[in-house]
């Protein structure tokens, strides 16, 4: 594969039957994908196992620059104000041109999606522009896809 640019990077939400880019991003940081463990304490080892038992899928912060009329912007704000769990057919983060390979909800658990927990609108800087901050919140399973 080759090297990823985070100038092709788009996001889409699905919203009116349609996907919909949200404008003006300028980052995307997917952060905190950890995976907890348990201590095993077995008698007659002379080391400590630790065992992966569960991994938490993180969170993804967007920013970018506020714009009230974006179709995208505006499909996100709605999900943040209705609390909706947005799953794999609903929202993907396009890491290439040609949207071949992405980050989205895994597929196939309702328990899987991403949520809207924090936003932003508007939150202007000494330059007069605004700006706005979304924090997305990875609920089970996330997963990068590459299609052909």
């Amino acid at each position: 594969m080759a090297v990823i640019k985070g100038k092709d990077a788009n996001v889409k939400i699905y919203s009116d039957a349609a996907w919909k880019t949200v404008s003006y991003l300028s980052t995307v940081n997917w952060s905190g994908y950890t995976t907890e463990g348990v201590e095993l304490n077995i008698v007659g080892l002379d080391y400590k196992l630790f065992k992966p038992i569960i991994i938490d899928s993180g969170t993804i912060e967007i920013t970018g620059y506020y714009d009230p009329a974006d179709e995208g912007q505006i499909a996100l704000n709605a999900a943040g104000d209705a609390g909706t769990e947005l799953h794999f057919d609903d929202i993907k983060i396009e890491l290439n041109s040609a949207g071949t390979t992405y980050v989205a909800p895994a597929s196939g658990s309702t328990d899987n999606y991403w949520i809207v927990l924090k936003w932003s609108q508007v939150n202007a800087d000494a330059k007069d522009i605004d700006k706005t901050v979304y924090t997305l919140r990875c609920s089970g399973q996330s997963t990068v896809y590459t299609t052909t």
